[in-house]
């Protein structure tokens, strides 16, 4: 079974049990734009269910290696990854004008980029402090951008909530656009996001079910009732729903 079709599987089983629903498969028949499972109850209420995978490094490093990991850029320089999550497409276009910058100003990094420059560009006043990695020319002769990662080791961070691992998730262009999905479902009162993501975007103290729960409540989901998380790595499937994070048992995964 594909983990696309693992995924839905899954879901509708454990979101149809906990909240004594049937779900009933909706992106069918054609229907362009529908959400993956309307839920239905014996009041006659109807929920909106959507499932996807959470995809990070797999998702981006398919569209580096179509683009041979180069970048198109008159002079040479290097983008050194610092993490396994981003906007791929987002980062290449900002990293592209932050080159033309540089090569026009005649500068080595962005950060030398004088602040009037900046504020003309209200794309990269927003984009460089969140750019994953570093940007630095190289004395190559060929030009271009070459992206490169940084090998790492993988270790516990005590300071990364769970939350903040979600938060992050938004980024990633296919998570937002099936939440705009399951926000125009239309005739619900319900509206339930269940996100499996795989192995790679999980840091390692969230590889297994035994960690402690946020504090805080999910940013970011407006317009979502409740967000549904599951991981085969788990024996449990963790819920955000009434602003609070709950663990959900489910027999559907033993």
């Amino acid at each position: 079974m594909k983990p696309s079709d693992k995924a839905e599987h899954i879901a509708a089983c454990v979101v149809a049990q906990e909240m004594k629903a049937v779900a009933v498969p909706y992106d069918t028949d054609g229907r362009q734009g529908a959400v993956d499972f309307i839920l239905e109850w014996p009041d006659g209420r109807r929920g909106a269910l959507e499932v996807t995978l959470v995809t990070g490094a797999v998702e981006w490093q398919a569209l580096a290696k179509k683009d041979n990991w180069l970048w198109p850029a008159l002079t040479a320089w290097e983008f050194i990854l610092t993490g396994n999550r981003f906007d791929y497409q987002g980062t290449k276009k900002a990293v592209s004008r932050v080159v033309e910058l540089c090569d026009l100003w005649g500068l080595g990094t962005p950060e030398e980029l004088p602040c009037c420059v900046l504020s003309s560009e209200p794309l990269l006043s927003a984009f460089l402090p969140t750019l994953r990695g570093r940007l630095q020319r190289t004395g190559l002769a060929s030009p271009g951008v070459r992206l490169t990662q940084k090998p790492t080791c993988e270790w516990v961070n005590p300071d990364l909530d769970f939350r903040q691992v979600v938060e992050e998730w938004l980024e990633l262009p296919h998570v937002a656009s099936h939440i705009e999905k399951l926000k125009k479902a239309v005739g619900v009162s319900e509206r339930v996001l269940f996100l499996y993501p795989i192995r790679d975007v999980l840091p390692v103290q969230f590889r297994t079910d035994d960690f402690r729960v946020p504090e805080l409540p999910l940013k970011g989901f407006d317009g979502v009732d409740q967000v549904w998380f599951f991981s085969e790595l788990w024996h449990r499937i963790l819920v955000f729903r009434d602003m609070e994070w709950v663990w959900v048992e489910s027999p559907c995964i033993a």
